[in-house]
């Protein structure tokens, strides 16, 4: 989306024959089979129209987004969002944010359906990552604190390479005319071990940052 100016938001409730307007600075969509599917989102506007259009994408709902005359649909998760509203008289500012998925179930029930020879496929754990545009050390910083088992600083440029390449991390598509930021989608394997495992350059928990320094983890450029 060019960055040009506010994007009007419309939505129309064809039950109630209602249409609701507002207006956002920033907006975060990801992709999915149907096209945009929103991330995250901050719009402002007459507090009642504000209010409703927060219900509506919070429910699921489709929103038209309108900017240089050209319109876009976003579609939204029904009920995976975070809620946040600040007031200024009737004027009201909403900022939705996508959750992270939950941890998946305890392993020893895992353990037990395949005991049972239950199929279980255990899919991969969204989780969402937001830091300042260009910003290397804040990226591996968000990386580090979604993982169970710390990663170690200094290879820091190969996990983020790796786990792009991998498709394990993704970038999300960004408009904001306030603050300059990168979004992205990062996919956890069960037990949140799948890449820290695969590459080596994890420690247990609790290892201090001296002891992560002197850890054995072999360079990526000798690993065999």
């Amino acid at each position: 989306m060019a960055q040009s100016r506010l994007i009007e938001l419309s939505y129309f409730d064809p039950k109630s024959e209602v249409r609701l307007k507002t207006y956002a600075d920033t907006i975060i969509l990801d992709k999915n089979d149907k096209g945009s599917v929103i991330s995250a989102i901050r719009f402002g506007g007459d507090s009642a129209m504000v209010k409703a259009m927060s219900d509506a994408i919070y429910g699921g709902g489709t929103v038209e987004a309108i900017q240089n005359e050209v319109h876009r649909q976003l579609y939204s998760n029904p009920k995976q969002y975070r809620r946040q509203m600040s007031h200024d008289g009737q004027y009201a500012v909403a900022t939705l944010m996508a959750n992270d998925d939950a941890q998946s179930a305890d392993p020893g029930d895992e353990e037990e359906a395949n005991e049972s020879g239950e199929q279980q496929t255990i899919q991969p754990r969204k989780c969402y990552i937001f830091c300042p545009a260009g910003d290397r050390d804040r990226l591996f910083e968000e990386v580090d604190h979604k993982t169970a088992a710390p990663l170690i600083p200094e290879f820091r440029d190969y996990m983020l390479d790796e786990l792009t390449a991998r498709g394990d991390l993704r970038q999300l598509e960004v408009f904001s005319l306030k603050e300059k930021l990168d979004a992205y989608m990062l996919s956890l394997k069960p037990e949140d071990r799948g890449f820290a495992s695969r590459t080596g350059c994890s420690i247990s928990p609790g290892t201090s940052r001296s002891r992560r320094r002197r850890a054995g983890c072999r360079s990526p450029e000798v690993q065999r």
